[in-house]
């Protein structure tokens, strides 16, 4: 078996490509999955397999495209009510392929559907190897229960059982989150990359915190506030998220008809530094920076139904700005301004 974790800057996206003897199965791909398909490829291992953990709230999954792109099969808790191609997998399913045999277990608590895969190298032997625990388990903490808040404290109590769960498991056994540190999908995220259901044992706070009732409050309190896309990626994510070939390639317009557009209605977003922006901008553009959390501040002030027009200094900029705007699932650009300001 060999394993590779792919992290994605500024939204702290953990995804995995494990390769077996034959193919490669993905782990929570992002949008961006022709990495996916360029590690397959060096490992001369096509991809059969794309496992989701649950419906992502904070970027939107690459699932649909990657399955599209290698006819991989999509696999998903039956809980998720997934409207795209896919198999539902139940409580304690197994999923043989290739030299690997993957568990799922129901964990929900940061989500209704969340779930983990618990994996077996057959290669080594039958006991679970490791775990790719979504956000049900983060390093140094679990997943925010309260993505939904009119049933957050259910949604904790459950948290706090499917922690017991993922606990069984043996102190060796390897953890892969899909978070990491700078994600608002915890409170507290370890920057560490990767660790063990025993090391997680040791330090891992909440995970230690008993009874019931501590662990729900510990957890509540002081929760940060839960970014307004959250709960429009997540629907986008069951719903299936448009293909590349689906979304309108943005247009270069002149400045008299970039005008026109704006007074149709449509938002201008510029990315340049903040000290160009300060010096000269369009009135009531959005000045966002193409900085880390460019995508996070955009899914969370941006309006996701208005068409987005952009204002960029160079081709890279622009390719960077369309890059993070579709990881938010603000996929309505239709425009830039050509040959920017200086035009």
């Amino acid at each position: 078996m060999e394993l590779k974790q792919i992290y994605t800057p500024g939204l702290a996206v953990l995804s995995y490509v494990i390769s077996g003897q034959t193919s490669c199965i993905v782990v929570d791909p992002t949008r961006e999955i022709s990495q996916y398909i360029q590690i397959a490829k060096s490992l001369g291992r096509p991809i059969t397999a794309i496992l989701e953990t649950h419906l992502h709230a904070d970027f939107i999954s690459g699932h649909r495209e990657l399955a599209r792109m290698t006819g991989a099969k999509i696999y998903i808790s039956q809980k998720a009510g997934a409207a795209y191609p896919h198999y539902g997998m139940q409580d304690n399913e197994v999923l043989h392929h290739d030299i690997f045999e993957i568990r799922m277990l129901d964990t929900p608590g940061h989500t209704p559907e969340a779930s983990v895969f618990v994996v077996s190298d057959l290669e080594r032997g039958q006991e679970p190897t490791l775990v790719f625990t979504g956000d049900t388990v983060l390093i140094g903490d679990v997943g925010r229960p309260d993505l939904f808040p009119k049933i957050k404290n259910e949604l904790a109590e459950h948290l706090y059982q499917s922690l017991r769960r993922i606990e069984g498991l043996s102190d060796y056994v390897e953890m892969y989150p899909a978070h990491g540190a700078g994600s608002l999908c915890g409170k507290k995220l370890s920057a560490k990359l990767t660790s063990t259901i025993g090391i997680e044992r040791l330090y891992n706070i909440p995970l230690n915190t008993q009874p019931v009732k501590k662990f729900m409050e510990k957890l509540l309190w002081d929760m940060p506030e839960v970014p307004d896309h959250f709960s429009r990626c997540s629907e986008m994510n069951r719903l299936g998220p448009s293909l590349s070939s689906e979304l309108t390639s943005p247009k270069a317009y002149k400045p008299k008809d970039f005008v026109k557009l704006i007074a149709e209605g449509c938002l201008v977003v510029d990315t340049r530094p903040i000290l160009s922006y300060a010096a000269a901008h369009i009135p009531k553009s959005y000045g966002l920076t193409l900085k880390e959390n460019f995508s996070t501040l955009a899914g969370w002030v941006l309006p996701p139904d208005q068409p987005l027009l952009l204002v960029t200094e160079t081709k890279e900029d622009l390719a960077a700005a369309l890059q993070g705007l579709y990881a938010v699932g603000l996929d309505h650009v239709i425009a830039y301004l050509e040959g920017g300001m200086a035009s």
